[in-house]
């Protein structure tokens, strides 16, 4: 998919993680990445979806950055990929990097999450 010069909505979508339906209402709010009408389609230009990309990510830095509360770089690089980290956990314990779900969650009076 990434070879391809344009994407389609649901190809965008999907690059971005985000439904189908969040770039169209981004499209009626004039937000979100450039698009262009072919007939009566929408497409996306990797350039513009790469470009859009890295001005998310430097918004959500800046973001980060300016909160009240401290953050590592590790919490900051875990915000910015959208996972969820496990810290200060007993030392007989590894600490926890990756998706949170109930299988693998640490209990909060064990460590910090960083959502």
């Amino acid at each position: 998919m990434t070879n391809k010069p344009h994407f389609t909505t649901l190809e965008a979508a999907q690059r971005l993680h985000r439904a189908p339906i969040t770039l169209q209402k981004w499209r009626a709010l004039g937000i979100g990445p450039h698009f262009f009408y072919q007939g009566r389609h929408v497409f996306y230009a990797l350039a513009e979806l790469k470009a859009f990309e890295r001005h998310y990510a430097e918004q959500l830095i800046e973001e980060i950055l300016e909160t009240s509360r401290p953050i590592t770089k590790t919490q900051a690089l875990a915000r910015l990929l959208g996972i969820s980290i496990c810290t200060n956990v007993s030392p007989k314990r590894h600490d926890f990097i990756g998706p949170l779900t109930p299988m693998n969650a640490c209990p909060r009076s064990a460590g910090q999450y960083v959502h």
